[in-house]
């Protein structure tokens, strides 16, 4: 039921105003379409590929694994007319501070929804009361504490009022918008130059302005917010919140599929970054957006990390060859990615069946062409090189991709293990001893363990080859299986016999 009513004079409207409501209501089409485009931006931000997501999966290598890892109305101004002003005293003012109504506490996320703009001639509805009641019963539910919802008492007309509001009242969020009984439009502006969300909904008829009011708004506005409030928590590195937030949403069944389709990819995305990661709830959330917006190649990239994640976990190979499958299908889409180039050429790598080790070359040449100063490109590639026995250009790409990244230890790590390989000591002891002095834990030791032995340092290199074995036994189960485990006990049973089991055929199996 409408709450007030319009007097007769925006009953008789001329035809000048009709006109500005219709270009209204498409140039509010036209910014649908392209927030619906900024907002695809926003969500393909993930791991290496989103760098606003803050998502990036580095892992501690060894060589035998590679590294994983609105169209907004702009107004002109009119320029202003020139008086001539009549002579008069001039008043004294004494400035005063008008008081902010509302205003966030400290460590407070405030969302404000403004008085929605009233188009309509006919008819009056509390917009804003109807999401504030709406919008707080889920903050709750979501036990998000520090988040306070409150009511704007004027309306906002334009996006730089709307970031006023943001900067003085210091919320998180704005909520505004306007309707007219021809379309409801609703507003999201985040601090922080954030992505601005716009949802709005055409009417087929002006008696559906009611139900679309009192049921769809409140709706859709509440899982559109949490879902903004979510990235906020999650930008700032608060995942409970962000989890909180966008399951709440997502519950709430918003009928957008767009805005579902969002929610579960962000979702998604926690879990793949959880620790550890849920990455079988991960690849079933990429796998229902993909279901959902098939032409999201961030969605298919996003679980080819995700299966080459679970590969890294539990050694089954069928997790890379659906790796392989997403990455070859984003390229398809996108064949200048070169993230996606390096992480089809690791699961070509840890495959390494045949003709493999020649497609992760390949693959690797072929990111660099795309981002010449790739130092994990490089890197790679050496990896690739060593076990293909090419020793000149594994040297060659290590000391391009400590030229690229000089703080790049893992290369030294890959220097010692190939000349390791390939029976130089002398060449490989001081990038041995780099590798050991910046990883801690252990990781590094059994180039440095090999080369020793080489070195006849046997002492010494039981001593690395003990740290590298209790290293893998921090590690899950399955490390011990990729990483030979038992090729390594071989080697420390001589050791404590005080015989050197280093042989080159032995190395070629390590190869």
């Amino acid at each position: 039921m409408a709450d007030g009513q319009e007097s007769q004079k925006q009953r008789n409207a001329s035809i000048g105003e009709k006109s500005r409501q219709w270009l209204l209501a498409l140039g509010t089409v036209m910014a649908i379409v392209a927030t619906t485009i900024g907002f695809l931006s926003d969500s393909v931000g993930v791991w290496q590929f989103l760098k606003s997501y803050g998502i990036v999966q580095e892992g501690a290598p060894t060589p035998e694994t590679m590294v994983v890892l609105a169209f907004v109305a702009t107004e002109t101004p009119v320029e202003a007319a020139t008086f001539t002003p009549l002579p008069t005293a001039t008043p004294v003012i004494t400035p005063t501070n008008t008081p902010v109504p509302i205003e966030a506490a400290p460590n407070e996320r405030l969302i404000i929804i403004a008085q929605f703009s009233n188009f309509a001639t006919d008819a009056s509805y509390n917009v804003a009361g109807r999401i504030e009641d709406a919008l707080t019963e889920q903050v709750a539910a979501a036990k998000l504490e520090d988040t306070r919802v409150a009511e704007w008492p004027e309306a906002i007309g334009d996006l730089s009022s709307a970031t006023t509001v943001l900067q003085e009242t210091g919320a998180t969020l704005v909520i505004w918008g306007e309707y007219d009984s021809g379309r409801v439009r609703v507003r999201f502006t985040v601090a922080g130059g954030g992505q601005e969300v716009d949802w709005q909904r055409l009417l087929a008829t002006p008696t559906e302005l009611s139900t679309t009011i009192n049921l769809d708004v409140p709706r859709e506005s509440q899982a559109l917010a949490l879902m903004a409030l979510g990235r906020v928590y999650r930008n700032s590195g608060d995942m409970r919140g962000a989890r909180a937030a966008f399951a709440q949403a997502l519950a709430e069944q918003p009928s957008d599929e767009d805005t579902v389709a969002t929610l579960t990819f962000y979702l998604a995305i926690l879990d793949a970054s959880a620790s550890p990661p849920a990455l079988d709830s991960a690849i079933t959330g990429y796998s229902k957006v993909i279901d959902m917006r098939p032409a999201w190649f961030n969605a298919r990239y996003n679980r080819g990390l995700a299966y080459l994640t679970r590969y890294w976990q539990t050694a089954e190979a069928t997790n890379l060859d659906n790796a392989l499958d997403d990455f070859t299908w984003t390229l398809n889409v996108k064949g200048d990615y070169a993230e996606a180039f390096i992480n089809r050429a690791i699961a070509y790598f840890a495959r390494n069946g045949q003709g493999d080790l020649d497609a992760s070359v390949k693959d690797l040449t072929s990111a660099l062409q795309h981002n010449p100063t790739s130092y994990r490109a490089y890197y790679n590639r050496a990896l690739a090189y060593i076990r293909l026995d090419q020793e000149n250009r594994w040297k060659a790409d290590l000391g391009t991709s400590l030229d690229i990244a000089p703080t790049y230890w893992e290369a030294y790590h890959a220097l010692c293990w190939g000349y390791a390989l390939e029976m130089n000591p002398q060449d490989g002891l001081s990038a041995c001893e780099q590798a050991v002095k910046h990883d801690t834990t252990g990781a590094s030791r059994d180039g440095s363990a090999l080369v020793l032995a080489e070195l006849g340092r046997l002492d010494e290199a039981t001593n690395d080859l003990e740290q590298y074995l209790g290293w893998l036994d921090t590690q899950p189960p399955v490390s011990s299986k990729l990483n030979n485990r038992s090729i390594y006990e071989e080697i420390l049973a001589g050791l404590y016999a005080g015989e050197n089991r280093v042989t080159r055929e032995l190395l070629n199996q390590l190869r």
